[in-house]
């Protein structure tokens, strides 16, 4: 598994003479860590999402309360994977190679 830096490096790498593959795009997503640092996966709750909720309320209330319980918390868009997945660096590379016509600002995720 990647840590953050590692993920860049690899992404640097599969990059560096172009567009690179789907499939190497994928399997670097696939080997990028989604612990958040300093919270077991084993002991904690984990929310994947931590943005508007259907009901027209924020997932962030639901996280402060767990935290407050003192619950530990796992935040998926605190990890390594969702830095690397919503920098510029990635979105580039996922736009060049699915669709050269693409730009970061289309993958606006």
């Amino acid at each position: 598994m990647y840590n953050l830096t590692e993920a860049f490096a690899r992404l640097a790498e599969l990059t560096k003479n172009g567009p690179t593959t789907r499939e190497a795009l994928l399997e670097l997503a696939a080997q990028v860590l989604t612990e958040t640092e300093g919270v077991s996966a084993n002991t904690a709750q984990t929310v994947a999402y931590s943005g508007d909720m259907p009901n027209g309320g924020k997932s962030d209330a639901t996280i402060k309360a767990l935290q407050a319980s003192g619950k530990p918390v796992r935040v998926i868009d605190g990890s390594p994977a969702a830095h690397l997945f919503l920098s510029d660096a990635f979105k580039d590379a996922v736009a060049k190679t699915f669709d050269p016509t693409w730009t970061k600002e289309y993958l606006a995720w």
